[in-house]
């Protein structure tokens, strides 16, 4: 047998090779596929469903700011569309585990990706539902003290006494501590005096005149009312502390006029004396020998 009879041969049997030996016959039944056609369409109409459902169970929810309801609502309605659509799939004999594996492989990266603003996300649906803050506030947090200007997904939005408008991470204010000055209803404030002694008057008699003419001051509270506490007594000279309350948001502008109030009570009454709303450091130098 020469090589021609032999290639011949060869393509003989190439051709002899039936087509079923390629492609294997499909095992997907008419009954598969109607179940996966009804299964798309009982998606469908649950995806309907749950959409509306969620959009009304997040409107319930006090707190909550449109884009964090619009997102939630997105969120929940798709999960619904892929899980009918995994399960169509399964009707038709698709093999899934590669699919769920790429999808956890990216789930993975991206909650690696967007953690911290999943951080910020979930820490401001628990500001805005527990509302420990709320616009128009003044607030301490971070290092910063402003008036809340806007709450969203992100972060807190505060404007300063100055005129900056900083952004707070919302993560960041609940993992630090938060301090709100508004929340009470009124503030307390205080202003330092010292004073000459002269005479044998009162002690008393001297703190009561310093509460009036502070309680007389434009912008203080008259309950509770305005209280002078003594800090130190020495030969000739008097310290005290007079504090006042008043409106969260009127400190600085409170705290002068009780200043300007409490200087004129002391010019009038001709005392020697001191009034200051930021108390001095101590003395480098000792005090004087009692």
């Amino acid at each position: 047998m020469d090589a021609r009879d032999a290639d011949r041969d060869h393509m003989k049997g190439m051709h002899m090779v039936n087509i079923d030996d390629v492609i294997s016959p499909s095992e997907v039944s008419g009954w598969d596929v109607a179940l996966a056609i009804v299964t798309l369409i009982v998606t469908w109409v649950a995806f309907r469903i749950v959409q509306k459902a969620t959009r009304a169970a997040v409107a319930r929810v006090s707190g909550l700011t449109d884009n964090v309801r619009l997102l939630i609502v997105r969120i929940v309605k798709y999960l619904v569309m892929l899980l009918g659509i995994g399960v169509a799939l399964t009707f038709l004999g698709a093999e899934l585990q590669p699919l769920l594996v790429v999808v956890i492989v990216i789930a993975v990266l991206a909650v690696l990706a967007v953690r911290g603003v999943a951080d910020n996300f979930g820490a401001g649906i628990v500001l805005q539902t527990r509302k420990p803050v709320t616009v128009g506030e003044e607030i301490e947090s971070q290092g910063y003290t402003g008036t809340v200007t806007e709450l969203n997904g992100r972060s807190v939005v505060i404007t300063t006494s100055d005129g900056q408008t900083i952004h707070l991470p919302n993560a960041e204010i609940l993992r630090e501590p938060l301090v709100n000055n508004s929340r009470h209803g009124h503030r307390r404030s205080q202003v330092e005096v010292r004073l000459q002694l002269k005479g044998a008057e009162p002690l008393q008699h001297l703190l009561a005149e310093l509460e009036a003419a502070t309680a007389a001051t434009d912008g203080v509270v008259a309950d509770p009312a305005p209280s002078a506490v003594v800090v130190t007594v020495e030969p000739g000279r008097l310290t005290a502390l007079v504090r006042f309350w008043h409106e969260p948001l009127t400190y600085t502008r409170t705290k002068s006029a009780v200043v300007a109030s409490v200087g004129e009570f002391l010019r009038h009454r001709t005392v020697e004396g001191t009034v200051t709303s930021q108390r001095p450091e101590p003395p480098l130098t000792s005090p004087p020998a009692v």
